[in-house]
């Protein structure tokens, strides 16, 4: 028996704990599976000769010596691994028929191999949320029934019977793809999917911006160039020397943007500016570097315009502040983003609800958050009109899940009652000067300022559970 420091099971706690422990050498056997998947290493490691005599300087005289096995015995003990993991993932889906949310993308390797990816989040008996890769392999073709034909396999093969909802960017075969699996999955569905399909957040953000960036994609390709030229040792080393030559004291350095990402290229054009001397000078310092290729001053000066332009961080701040610009470019980017903001969130109607939901569901916010931001961005009409569509969404969800805990629709009549006073009505209220010119510090933080000095009206006596939740004054942390 030794003593040992280990660390805690709590997520976030960095502490250890002194505990009390037993050699055993399909525990060492075990442990060296888990550090090969953990630390991604090849098979091989366990054959070197470095790690062989670092394994015997650690076993004492008093235990028995730990024999290192094959890379062939540590290839077929992950796979071992893998499969009871699996198994026991399966059997917990199948006892505790959790609720799962699904996400998947597709893409095509460098060797042209389609791939798809489904990954599930789920929250266990214990409110602890969960993320597991379910699928990881190659599907015959991006079509959006291979798709969700693929996905249904997948949930029957893991014995998952209730889905929440599936997030999926905006490729036109996803829509075949959710449409497939409303037919074919639609008992296990909330509602019968009506909240199935998600369309992903972040993909749909980075096409907005794209948009604006499309009348100077020239620009950017060139600063793109110019980051991309210095990225190997000898660039990089007559670039090092051009910063001193000019002079330049920044500690950080230029980085590649990835397209996907609209951050990405924010981060590069950022970093780039503060180099642009640099890189004239390069232009003396080394032939290779194309002169046709690499930005020029307007290039520099748009790429500033640029930057400024993604510092706001609120979308429809940005399409509003930029819109009434005397910049003609602003304008012109501010109304690309704007007709791609409304093909996607124009119509608040055809937005998931769960996605308001959610809002609600954080005790600091609730649903006079959500109206608050409804009426900032969309006028006191809309505010009211889509506050009652989600207080209406929630209590159908409340009365779902209730039902669905106590068994019958008896013992939950109560609280399926709606309540005759309107939580989102108290929000028309609120004073906003639609025609207010936002500047660019009114950002999700000052937003959230403005609305924790606002009051709430306490829930009368006697309401439901949902009633007493959606009245109840907000949490202040």
């Amino acid at each position: 028996m030794t003593l040992a420091f280990k660390p805690k099971d709590k997520v976030g706690d960095n502490s250890s704990q002194l505990v009390c422990e037993s050699f055993s050498l399909d525990g060492c056997r075990d442990a060296l599976v888990e550090m090969i998947i953990v630390d991604e290493l090849p098979f091989k490691f366990v054959e070197g000769k470095g790690f062989k005599k670092f394994v015997d300087k650690l076993t004492c005289e008093n235990h028995t010596r730990f024999v290192v096995p094959s890379r062939f015995t540590v290839a077929r003990d992950v796979f071992k691994l893998y499969v009871n993991e699996k198994n026991r993932l399966r059997d917990m889906f199948v006892k505790n028929k959790y609720r799962v949310s699904l996400t998947t993308d597709c893409w095509t390797s460098g060797q042209n191999i389609n791939y798809m990816v489904l990954t599930a989040y789920f929250i266990d008996s214990d409110w602890k949320l969960h993320k597991r890769i379910l699928s990881f392999s190659p599907i015959e073709n991006h079509k959006g029934d291979t798709i969700g034909k693929t996905i249904e396999k997948n949930l029957k093969d893991w014995g998952i019977e209730r889905v929440m909802t599936l997030t999926v960017d905006n490729a036109s075969s996803n829509d075949t793809a959710v449409a497939y699996l409303l037919k074919r999955f639609n008992k296990g569905l909330l509602f019968g999917g009506e909240f199935l399909h998600v369309r992903c957040c972040a993909h749909i953000l980075n096409l907005i911006v794209t948009d604006a960036f499309k009348e100077h994609n020239d620009c950017i390709d060139r600063i793109r160039y110019a980051v991309r030229f210095i990225t190997s040792l000898a660039r990089f080393l007559k670039f090092k020397k051009c910063i001193e030559l000019k002079k330049i004291a920044c500690k950080s350095y230029v980085c590649l943007d990835v397209p996907t990402r609209w951050n990405s290229t924010y981060m590069m054009l950022e970093a780039a500016v503060k180099f642009e001397k640099a890189f004239d000078r390069l232009e003396d310092e080394d032939a290779s570097y194309r002169h046709d290729m690499s930005p020029n001053k307007e290039d520099w000066t748009n790429a500033r315009m640029l930057i400024r332009f993604l510092k706001i961080t609120v979308v429809q701040n940005c399409i509003r502040l930029n819109a009434g610009s005397a910049n003609a470019l602003l304008v012109g980017m501010a109304n690309n983003m704007k007709l791609k903001f409304e093909k996607y969130w124009g119509n608040n109607e055809k937005n998931n609800l769960l996605l308001y939901v959610a809002i609600v569901l954080d005790p600091r916010k609730k649903l006079r958050f959500v109206s608050f931001c409804l009426k900032i961005f969309f006028g006191p009409e809309v505010a009211e009109s889509m506050g009652n569509v989600v207080e209406q969404c929630c209590r159908r969800l409340f009365h779902e899940y209730s039902t669905t805990r106590s068994g019958s629709r008896q013992g939950c009549s109560s609280t399926s009652t709606t309540s005759t006073q309107t939580v989102s009505g108290l929000d028309t209220n609120i004073d906003f000067d639609s025609n207010e010119n936002v500047g660019e510090d009114f950002v999700y933080d000052t937003i959230v300022e403005e609305f924790e000095d606002d009051s709430t009206t306490p829930f009368e006596q006697g309401s439901s559970k949902i009633d007493i939740y959606l009245l109840e004054a907000n949490i202040i942390l």
